[in-house]
């Protein structure tokens, strides 16, 4: 989401927990014109995005991935396999299946203000801040992040918290999560 009348950047990470800013954040600044790209060169943007601890997001990925495959009549895979079989493209991927580390999507940014997604009710005060400070409105509600329940049980498996390491490393190298 881009508004380049206010130099506004937020980098929406696919199953990063952004949406829980966004639709807020619209409501709350209805008159806010939405552009489709950034006027390179001719605005300084506050770059802004929200990032999930890694294996939570894993599991989100993983529970969409078997919805995709349901609606494409293909066989539901566990945890591990469904890592595996799509970092190594083996079996029969679904096309819109697709994964990248977050790190992925903010690497070409410089200058970028990082809010995890779970601490976004502890950072609510300094995020309305910082809207205040760039010209938008605060958002007025709040909705506590709804983190992934019982995440932690894909992970009795030492090959799936391997597997998510390895996917996600540049996750828990520059995003400050740590690992399992």
């Amino acid at each position: 989401m881009i508004s380049n009348e206010h130099g506004f950047n937020f980098i929406e990470i696919p199953f990063g927990g952004g949406d829980l800013f966004l639709d807020p954040f619209r409501e709350s600044n209805r008159d806010l014109k939405e552009d489709g790209v950034l006027l390179d060169n001719s605005i300084e943007y506050y770059n802004l995005c929200i990032v999930q601890n890694p294996y939570q997001r894993a599991v989100s990925l993983y529970k969409n991935g078997m919805q995709l495959r349901k609606e494409h009549d293909l066989k539901s895979q566990n945890f591990s396999m469904y890592f595996e079989n799509n970092l190594n493209k083996w079996g029969d991927p679904v096309n819109d299946d697709n994964f990248t580390s977050q790190h992925d999507y903010i690497k070409s940014y410089d200058d970028i203000d990082i809010f995890k997604y779970e601490e976004l009710l502890k950072s609510w005060h300094t995020i309305n801040e910082y809207l205040v400070d760039i010209g938008l409105n605060t958002i007025k509600y709040y909705v506590d992040p709804g983190v992934v329940k019982k995440w932690e049980k894909h992970y009795d498996d030492k090959i799936a918290i391997e597997l998510i390491n390895y996917i996600f490393e540049d996750d828990f190298e520059k995003l400050g999560y740590t690992k399992l």
